[in-house]
């Protein structure tokens, strides 16, 4: 199942997110976006 950001934003939940490290957050976030990034490259390419 994919979700869009909204979504996944959605199920996030606020209390275990506080449990995560400010470095934890960045490299999540830094490993989605470069996942997006692939994602409309392979779709441009196409």
């Amino acid at each position: 199942m994919t979700l869009t950001a909204q979504e996944a934003f959605n199920h996030l939940d606020p209390q275990a997110w506080t449990q995560v490290s400010i470095a934890e957050r960045l490299e999540i976030l830094a490993a989605r976006s470069s996942q997006h990034v692939k994602a409309v490259s392979l779709l441009v390419k196409a």
